[in-house]
C-alpha cells in the first residue's frame, strides 16, 4: 500500500537552526520538499580517489593492520605516492619507447659523437633501401649498422654538417642505451617500493570509508540547511511526512522549541511515494529500482499484482527447470558469500522456484528430452504441457491468453474498486467484460476454438456499460457520446494488448529450441576422445550460459513490458512517483560546523 502523507512545515528558532536540522536528520522521518543535490567537495573527492587507489591493490594487501592514522595523513600520503607513480609510469613508458626506437643501433656513448664534431667530423644515422645505399657507397663513408629490417640502418661519416637529402635521418639519443636501461630499472624499483607502501595503507581503508561517509553527510547537511527559509526569529523547513510518524515529528518540534504545521496533500504537491507492504510483496522493489519507476502518490500500489504476474512471466519465458535450479543456486551462493539486500534474495528465490515448477510441469530440464523422461521427473509432467510434444502447444498458448485476460481484467477491477463511490466504476466493469469477450475472440482467431454465446453477451453488456458510464452526466446521451468517441481506439488497444501475451509462448519456445540446439552440437562433438569431450563440455557451458542470459534479457524486454505497458495502460498508471527519501544523518556529533 502507498502510505498516506502530510505536507508539513517545521518551525524552529533561527538561533537553533543548524542543531535542529542535525537532530532532524537523526530522526529520519521528513522528506524535504526541495533539496539541492549535495555537491561533492574537493576534500571528499580526494578521499574517494585515495579509496579507489588503495582498493586497486587491496587483494595483495598485508593482513596485519598497523596503528590507525588520521584520515588526512593517509589521504595526503596516498595521493602523493599516486602522483609520483603516475609520473614515473609516464617516464618509464617514454624510456621503453626510446629504447625500442634506437635498439638497432646497439650500445654506444653519445659523448663520442661530440668528440668527433670537435675534430670536424659528423656522424649521422639514416634509414634507406638497399639500392639507395649502393648508390651512396662510392661517394660517402657509409657503413651498414643493421640490414635485417625492411629498411637498412646506415651510418655516414662526413666533414659536412648538412643532412643528405632523400634519406630518413634517425635522431640520436642524448643518453646511451645503457644509461636509459639503468634509469628504467631504477624507476621499476621505485614503482615496486611505492606499490609496497600503498599495500601497507590498505588496512586503513576503513578509516577512509568512515571519513568519506562523514564528508557525504556533511554535504547532505549543507544541502538541507540551504532549503531552510529564514523569517526571523523563526526558521522554516518544509517537507512531507508519513501520517503514521507525524507524532514523532510533533514531539521533535516541541523539543526544539518550535511547532509543526500540517496540511493535506494538494493536487499541485509533488508528494513522494512510500510503499509499505509485507516482506514478500516488497520483493518487487528491486525491479522498480532497475526500471527506475514507481507509482505516483495518487496512483495505485500494484506491487502485489506486479510481482505475481512477473513471476508467471519469468517462469514461462525462461521455461527451463534446470535454469531455475541454477537461479536458486546462484541466489544461495550470493546470500552465503555476499551481502545482498533481503528483498533481492526473496525475489530471486520466488522467480527461481516458479521457473523450476513450470519447467518440471512441462518436462524441460536444460532442453534435454531424455532427462525430462526420467521416471521420477516424468511423473511431474502434465502431458498437455509437455514442452517436447508439438500437440501441447495450443494448451500453452491458451494459458498465455488466460494469463493476459486475467491480468487486464485485474487492472480494470482495481480501478473500479478505487472508483466504487462513483458511477464511473461501472465503466471499468464494462471494460472488464470486454476484455473477457476479447479472450474468446483471440482464442478463436489463434486456436480456432468456437466462440460461445457467452462471449457476445459479455461484449454487448460491456460495451453498453463502457459507453454510458465513461463520463456520466445528467444528460445521458451527451455522456454516451463521449463514450462512443473513445470506444473504437480503446477496443483496438484492448484486442491488441491481449493478443500480445502470445510473446510468452514464443520466447519460451525459442529458449527451449536454442538449448536443444546446443545440446545437439555438444553431442556431435563429444565423440572421439577426451579432447572432444572437453570441447563438448565447453560448448554446453557457453551455449547454455548465453541462452540463459538471453532469456533473462527477454524477461526485461517482454515480462516487464507486459506489466509496465499493457497492464499499466489498462490500470491508468503513469508511474510518475518519486521515492520517499527522508533526510537522514548518522552520528551528527562528528560533523563539523557547516558555516
Amino acid at each position: 500500500m502507498i502510505v498516506p502523507m502530510k505536507a508539513v512545515a517545521l518551525l524552529m528558532p533561527e538561533s537553533r537552526r543548524e542543531e535542529a536540522v542535525r537532530r532532524l536528520g537523526e530522526l529520519c522521518v521528513l522528506h524535504l520538499r526541495e533539496r539541492p543535490e549535495p555537491e561533492p567537495g574537493e576534500e571528499l573527492q580526494r578521499v574517494e580517489l585515495a579509496i579507489r587507489i588503495l582498493e586497486e591493490c587491496q587483494d595483495a594487501a598485508e593482513s596485519a593492520a598497523g596503528p590507525t592514522l588520521p584520515a588526512a595523513e593517509i589521504v595526503a600520503d596516498v595521493l602523493s605516492m599516486a602522483q609520483e607513480r603516475e609520473a614515473l609510469q609516464t617516464r618509464h613508458h617514454e624510456l621503453q619507447t626510446e629504447m625500442a626506437r634506437i635498439a638497432p643501433l646497439g650500445d654506444f656513448e653519445p659523448e663520442s659523437l661530440a668528440e668527433l664534431r670537435e675534430r670536424g667530423l659528423f656522424l649521422r644515422v639514416y634509414r634507406c633501401r638497399e639500392r639507395e645505399f649502393r648508390r651512396l657507397a662510392p661517394t660517402h663513408a657509409a657503413a651498414v649498422i643493421r640490414r635485417d629490417t625492411p629498411e637498412w640502418w646506415i651510418a655516414i661519416l662526413s666533414r659536412e654538417a648538412e643532412v643528405i637529402p632523400g634519406l630518413r635521418e634517425v635522431a640520436l639519443p642524448s643518453q646511451s642505451p645503457s644509461k636509459l636501461r639503468l634509469e628504467a630499472r631504477k624507476i621499476e624499483a621505485r614503482l615496486l617500493e611505492i606499490h609496497r607502501r600503498l599495500r601497507a595503507f590498505c588496512p586503513q581503508l576503513d578509516v577512509l570509508h568512515a571519513e568519506a561517509r562523514r564528508l557525504r553527510q556533511q554535504g547532505e547537511l549543507r544541502a538541507a540547511l540551504a532549503t531552510v527559509r529564514s523569517n526571523r526569529p523563526l526558521a522554516i523547513l518544509e517537507g512531507y511526512c508519513p501520517q503514521p510518524r507525524l507524532s514523532e515529528l510533533h514531539r521533535f518540534a516541541r523539543e526544539q522549541g518550535g511547532a509543526l504545521l500540517e496540511r493535506r496533500i494538494h493536487p499541485d504537491d509533488q508528494a513522494p511515494t512510500h510503499l509499505a507492504n509485507p516482506p514478500w510483496i516488497e520483493s518487487a522493489g528491486p525491479v522498480y529500482r532497475i526500471i527506475n519507476s514507481l507509482p505516483g502518490y495518487r496512483e495505485m500500489d500494484v506491487s502485489l499484482w506486479f510481482l505475481i504476474y512477473l513471476t508467471l512471466f519469468f517462469a514461462i519465458l525462461i521455461g527451463d527447470a534446470g535454469y531455475g535450479l541454477l537461479t536458486l543456486l546462484a541466489t544461495l551462493a550470493w546470500r552465503r558469500y555476499g551481502r545482498p539486500p533481503a528483498e533481492a534474495i526473496r525475489l530471486l528465490a520466488i522467480l527461481g522456484g516458479a521457473t523450476v515448477a513450470w519447467g518440471a510441469l512441462s518436462g524441460n530440464w536444460f532442453g534435454i528430452e531424455a532427462l525430462g523422461n526420467a521416471p521420477v521427473l516424468r511423473s511431474l509432467v502434465i502431458p498437455r504441457l509437455d514442452a517436447f510434444d508439438p500437440a501441447s502447444q495450443p494448451a500453452a498458448m491458451l494459458i498465455c491468453f488466460v494469463i493476459g485476460a486475467t491480468h487486464l481484467c485485474a487492472a480494470h477491477l482495481l480501478i473500479a474498486w478505487r472508483q466504487r463511490h462513483s458511477l464511473t466504476a461501472l465503466c471499468q466493469i464494462g471494460w472488464t467484460l470486454i476484455v473477457a469477450a476479447s479472450f474468446f475472440v483471440v482464442r478463436y482467431l489463434v486456436l480456432e476454438t468456437p466462440t460461445p454465446p457467452l462471449a457476445y453477451a459479455l461484449l454487448i453488456t460491456g460495451t453498453l456499460l463502457a459507453v454510458f458510464f465513461a463520463a456520466p452526466q445528467r444528460n445521458l446521451l451527451r455522456g454516451a457520446g463521449i463514450g462512443v468517441a473513445r470506444l473504437p481506439l480503446k477496443l483496438m488497444n484492448c484486442f491488441g494488448d491481449l493478443i500480445s501475451y502470445i510473446r510468452l509462448f514464443a520466447v519460451g519456445m525459442a529458449t527451449l529450441a536454442v538449448a536443444a540446439s546446443f545440446n545437439e552440437i555438444a553431442a556431435g562433438l563429444g565423440v572421439g576422445g577426451p579432447g572432444r569431450v572437453l570441447l563438448a563440455g565447453l560448448v554446453l557451458l557457453l551455449g547454455h550460459g548465453i541462452n540463459l542470459a538471453m532469456a533473462a534479457l527477454g524477461v526485461i524486454v517482454h515480462g516487464v513490458r507486459l506489466n509496465m505497458l499493457e497492464f499499466s495502460g489498462h490500470a491508468e498508471l503513469e508511474w510518475s512517483g518519486t521515492e520517499f527519501q527522508p533526510f537522514q544523518l548518522n552520528h551528527t556529533d562528528n560533523l563539523q560546523d557547516t558555516h
